[in-house]
């Protein structure tokens, strides 16, 4: 449903609106509605909603109010059909495999708020929750049948505290990081070879790296060797660019989103955010650009050697901009090259066999990955890492899981291609596709082939156990499940789902345990709190169950369901103020 304002005008107007994504010009008052302030047209922002194109087709006389696939559009009611006039279509979700990409896209996938949740809940919601306690789905934690999808933020974007920030500048305005940042997150370690560009021709990197290994370009002149560093100052930016919405989002849920950021901001105010926070420990911001769409927009370049060259309908582009100690948790796809333009990348690296401790899925942020999983490996399970400096460019192979943290204010673009080449990704982008699709035994069986490939990838258990949860045949599922958890004690999403089955096949004390195992393990982990909570529900434990809510709101506080559900156990335990106070707190969500 349309989070703008639909403009009522007469259909004639004196002055044409223009879009201001395409440009596109009319004076028909229908082709356009209004979303946080600005004009936007109607495919650019079915676009932006579903990352894909859809048709909107004119129905009368059908009882699919209720439909998400159903909206008004200036007082006619359509449907939202793909180009086939399905409307069976799902939105895109997964975790980053790079797969939800296509050339012909125009802009970025992204969920946005969903307003199908009423602001007064009549229902009962352990009625649906007694159906479907947890809906994971593959790799994802998505709670659609409790409510719980995801909030977007308005177009000027809201930071959160961190616990560390930068203060000084370089001299390009970008804030370099802070002696506190440097010893708590910086390192002297460096597992990557790092070469010469000067040492390293086109067969040298074909015969050595392509494919094999990372490796850290470094540069005689930094980046100056290949942009012109000028241009991409805070100044330059936001007086060439300021308008230009782009997507941003938090470490967990941009690889929850597939790759994508998740709340838009435009550029100009997310630098100015950035900067006022810079010198506001209390006001630092976790959020991190992550835009596909921005530099191929531009006019900024990155004149790479010729062995990483750039391929129109080949390659795609992300652009990275965030703060001292933002980031992007565990994830991988096809092969590609990140380089670096202002400040500095610490990354952590693992081979395709083997799954990041903790998993990739939305398990921890990077920081919390860092505090609390990091500490507790041995040398065996630790991870490729160094530190990328300004200016160095570092090739990335298919498949290999990264993650990273910055280091003072963070300026870069990420190059990575469109489609896998090797017969593990391409099975792992198939996966991805076929679980969009909702095709369940095809799923089944490309994962066994994924199985046979790399039997000690807990990505693959975890798959496995959802699969055959879907299919209700719990006992394989568990077996999954724990084969996930003991080849990776620290696999939050494989003990939720764990739990979650256990609930399922009446182990209750087992389940309970498992829940509060998770919320132990990492307490900021939002999904525990929406799936614990609605267990207790389940279990008529009221008042516990508003506790957990409670927190769920603290972590989450614009996501709607969160309250929705606590507003019930207060009035479950007669806390009326309380659900008084809710009721209020989604009446301006859903307003927002």
């Amino acid at each position: 449903m349309p989070v703008g304002r639909i403009i009522r005008r007469p259909h004639s107007l004196q002055e044409p609106k223009t879009c201001y994504r395409c440009q596109h010009s009319s004076k028909n008052v229908k082709d356009f509605l209004r979303k946080n302030g600005l004009t936007i047209c109607w495919e650019c922002y079915m676009q932006s909603k579903y990352g894909q194109y859809r048709q909107l087709i004119k129905f009368k006389g059908m009882s699919v109010r209720k439909s998400n696939n159903y909206m008004k559009r200036s007082g006619d009611e359509y449907l939202l059909c793909d180009q086939k006039g399905s409307v069976d279509m799902k939105k895109p979700h997964g975790t980053y495999h790079g797969d939800n990409t296509d050339k012909d896209k125009k802009h970025t996938t992204k969920n946005i708020n969903n307003n199908d949740i009423p602001i007064e809940n009549n229902h009962v919601p352990y009625k649906a929750v007694i159906l479907l306690l947890l809906a994971i789905t593959g790799p994802v934690v998505i709670f659609n049948d409790l409510g719980f999808t995801f909030m977007s933020h308005s177009l000027k974007s809201t930071f959160q505290k961190q616990e560390t920030y930068s203060t000084h500048e370089d001299g390009t305005g970008w804030h370099k990081a802070d002696d506190i940042t440097l010893n708590k997150y910086s390192t002297d370690i460096c597992s990557i070879e790092r070469v010469s560009v000067h040492d390293i021709s086109q067969k040298k990197f074909e015969t050595e790296y392509k494919h094999k290994k990372p490796l850290i370009i470094q540069f005689t002149q930094g980046a100056s060797d290949w942009t012109d560093v000028n241009q991409w100052i805070p100044l330059q930016l936001i007086e060439k660019y300021g308008s230009h919405v782009l997507y941003s989002g938090k470490p967990r849920e941009i690889v929850r989103h597939g790759g994508n950021g998740d709340t838009e901001t435009r550029l100009d105010y997310f630098i100015n955010e950035l900067m006022t926070s810079s010198s506001n420990a209390s006001n630092q911001t976790d959020l991190y650009v992550f835009d596909r769409y921005f530099f191929k927009d531009s006019n900024l370049y990155i004149k790479a050697p010729p062995y990483l060259e750039q391929q129109d309908g080949v390659d795609d582009s992300m652009f990275f901009l965030g703060a001292s100690t933002s980031g992007v948790s565990f994830h991988k796809h096809a092969e590609g090259w990140n380089a670096v333009i202002f400040g500095q990348k610490r990354w952590f690296l693992y081979p395709k066999e083997k799954t990041p401790p903790g998993g990739m899925y939305p398990g921890y942020s990077q920081l919390d990955w860092f505090h609390h999983v990091y500490p507790m490996l041995d040398e065996s399970n630790k991870p490729i890492e160094c530190i990328q400096h300004a200016g160095d460019i570092l090739y990335l192979p298919e498949s290999m899981y990264h993650s990273t943290i910055n280091l003072g204010h963070t300026v870069a673009v990420g190059i990575q291609k469109i489609q896998a080449v090797s017969q593990i990704e391409k099975l792992f982008y198939k996966d991805n596709k076929l679980e969009r699709q909702g095709l369940i035994i095809e799923r089944l069986s490309v994962l066994k082939k994924l199985y046979e490939l790399i039997p000690e990838n807990a990505e693959v258990h975890l798959k496995l156990g959802s699969v055959y949860e879907d299919l209700s045949d719990l006992k394989t599922a568990e077996k999954y499940y724990q084969q996930a958890i003991d080849i990776d004690p620290f696999f939050l999403v494989a003990i939720l789902n764990m739990a979650r089955v256990k609930s399922k096949l009446n182990e209750k004390d087992i389940a309970d345990t498992m829940f509060r195992k998770v919320i132990k393990m990492n307490p900021n982990m939002w999904d525990s709190y929406a799936a614990y909570g609605s267990f207790l529900i389940e279990l008529q434990k009221f008042q516990e169950a508003l506790l957990i809510f409670k927190k769920g709101c603290e972590l989450q506080p614009n996501m709607h369901p969160f309250w929705d559900y606590l507003r019930y156990c207060q009035e479950s335990v007669g806390d009326w103020e309380g659900a008084k106070y809710s009721k209020e707190k989604m009446n301006k969500l859903s307003k927002s």
